[in-house]
């Protein structure tokens, strides 16, 4: 039912939220009434939390809102990253022509700072300037390749709007994880570093 045309972040700390009702003669009588979003501290599978980062009404009938957001604003400060979960609800009653799926009150999309993967990958790919490595030839480690895997797996599930493994893998790349073990580091990952 909601288009989300952009979401993503600009700069380290600020995001984008572009979003719009399916200009479908379906859904004439549909508008965005809320804009919710929860992190991935918070997130639940059954839809918005009670306690989101951020809540707007949208006032009138409107069919798209655009603004910026700042996430160091959202997290009180705190710049460690996360993944936002921005969930549009809508207002209205969609036509009884309405597609399977598309009369839904809400719609979810992830979206994440990943300029911390990129750091992550530079790191393992300096290997042998001045790592420590104990190899004359450091070769680029199997931890750039997962890291590698694991990134495209993110970016993919976050567009397939598969939020359950896309919060899954933010976490891995993040260093976090259910037992608590690093996952990937800031070191150059010869000899099993």
């Amino acid at each position: 039912m909601i288009q989300f045309n952009i979401l993503k972040f600009l700069t380290k700390e600020t995001f984008q939220i572009a979003v719009q009702v399916m200009d479908l003669n379906c859904l004439a009588n549909v508008y965005i009434d809320k804009i919710i979003i929860d992190t991935d501290l918070n997130v639940k599978e059954s839809g918005p939390s009670d306690s989101p980062v951020f809540e707007m009404t949208v006032q009138g009938d409107q069919k798209a809102v655009s603004f910026f957001l700042s996430a160091k604003d959202l997290m009180n400060g705190d710049t460690t990253p996360r993944m936002f979960f921005v969930y549009v609800k809508t207002k209205g009653t969609p036509g009884p022509e309405t597609p399977c799926g598309l009369d839904t009150e809400y719609s979810v999309k992830a979206v994440a700072d990943l300029s911390v993967v990129y750091n992550k990958a530079i790191a393992l790919m300096k290997c042998g300037k001045g790592c420590g490595c104990t190899d004359d030839e450091c070769l680029v480690s199997t931890k750039l390749a997962n890291l590698s895997m694991e990134y495209y797996k993110l970016t993919t599930c976050i567009e397939l709007g598969m939020n359950t493994e896309a919060l899954e893998s933010f976490n891995r790349l993040m260093g976090r994880t259910v037992t608590g073990t690093k996952v990937y580091t800031q070191n150059c990952g010869c000899n099993d570093n």
